[in-house]
């Protein structure tokens, strides 16, 4: 039987101290593959909370890939993901060289939902990683974190991706960032093969533009050279829309045929544009 790697105690026990919403909020025995993980634990040291075991598994590099990543959205998705303690966790998950990429794709969506600007450097690298489910999932984190840092190679997701979601979630992102680099490339993928992704371009340019010049790249860079002075006085507000919420037990047996909506919200660090510019 082999031996697990260990956690540092002042490690577990600042973990530990930040899991008491996380404790109150689920079990890891809710999960089939947490709970077979945990077992094993379990029986090695009875003296773990079922939170500090959930921790365990999310931070051992020799853990069930699936149950990792469960555990770890576990983390993510309790009241306590966005803790500190929380925060330096992910990070430190997506800086491991060797990391399974469905679990770092889970960890980007978590740093990208509770970190700063400052963690686009850690997802940007994730966009030339060979997975296209990894890449795609850093263009769409890449939305909901604002830093100029990402815009180079969001462009070069969004132009040269073999992916079309990845290209499209990158020309989306590259919506909050209205500078002429930007339009430039944007107008180029307005020639994409992908409907899906040339129409992602045209409303990025929108955004930033306030207007519409349809899908030819030409009136757009006409548009552009005619209006030069001008062509970002007055950029709509960007927004992302998050997954729907869960709802508590109470809301499910009343709400049970409403489908919730989550509101748009701005991406962090990103200053929306007042209504009276311009």
């Amino acid at each position: 039987m082999h031996t697990r790697p260990r956690i540092f105690p002042a490690t577990l026990t600042a973990i530990a101290l930040a899991l008491s919403a996380l404790a109150t909020v689920t079990g890891c025995s809710s999960n089939p593959r947490i709970e077979a993980e945990s077992a094993e634990i379990a029986e090695r040291n009875d003296q773990l909370t079922e939170a500090q075991i959930v921790v365990l598994i999310a931070s051992d590099p020799e853990a069930d890939p699936d149950a990792r990543r469960e555990a770890l959205i576990t983390i993510a998705t309790s009241t306590a993901g966005d803790e500190p303690v929380y925060l330096d966790f992910y990070r430190a998950t997506l800086a491991d060289v060797n990391l399974d990429p469905t679990v770092a794709a889970v960890a980007a969506a978590a740093l990208a939902n509770h970190g700063t600007p400052a963690d686009t450097g850690r997802l940007t690298p994730l966009l030339t990683r060979d997975e296209s489910f990894l890449r795609w999932q850093a263009a769409v984190s890449l939305q909901r974190l604002h830093n100029p840092q990402a815009v180079g190679p969001l462009i070069t997701a969004a132009t040269g991706d073999e992916d079309p979601d990845v290209r499209m979630a990158a020309a989306t992102a590259l919506g909050q960032y209205p500078r002429r680099e930007v339009f430039d490339a944007l107008t180029t993928v307005l020639d994409d093969r992908d409907y899906g992704v040339s129409r992602a371009a045209r409303e990025a340019l929108s955004l930033m533009t306030q207007h519409d010049a349809g899908d030819d790249p030409r009136a757009w860079r006409d548009y552009a050279n005619t209006n030069s002075s001008t062509l970002f006085d007055q950029p709509g507000p960007f927004t992302y829309t998050p997954y729907p919420p869960s709802r508590g037990l109470l809301s499910s047996i009343i709400l049970f045929w409403q489908t919730p909506v989550a509101e748009p919200e701005f991406p962090t660090g990103y200053t929306p544009p007042r209504e009276d510019e311009g």
